[in-house]
């Protein structure tokens, strides 16, 4: 997902229009691409936070880790504006929030493990 995020941002786009607006296509974006890839997300956070996947707190959980990758597809334009330099070297400011996001994801599962010891 965080790969797409650099080269397909238009699957973001797509996702994003669909979650606001949902089109006659959404039933089938749903259950053939976003329910299987949030059902191991689940199971993924599930598993660190000693908790089954079904319960509403892995699943919100869940969603708020995606909200921290979805945000700079959303707010591109305000990134731009803050960090101006985001054009010069595509490659490694990409790097950089990438490398932000994987650490902010991190340290919130980590700290999920650690209370639930």
């Amino acid at each position: 997902m965080l790969g797409k995020l650099k080269t397909n941002n238009y699957l973001h786009r797509i996702l994003i229009r669909e979650q606001m607006t949902p089109s006659n296509g959404f039933e089938l974006l749903y259950t053939k691409g976003l329910e299987p890839m949030l059902n191991t997300l689940d199971s993924l956070v599930a598993h660190i936070m000693h908790q089954d996947s079904a319960t509403i707190e892995v699943k919100a959980r869940t969603h708020a880790l995606l909200g921290s990758i979805i945000v700079f597809s959303v707010q591109q334009s305000t990134i731009s504006q803050r960090i101006p330099f985001l054009g010069e070297d595509v490659d490694t400011n990409m790097e950089i929030i990438i490398r932000t996001i994987l650490e902010n994801t991190e340290y919130v599962l980590q700290e999920l493990s650690r209370q639930r010891k």
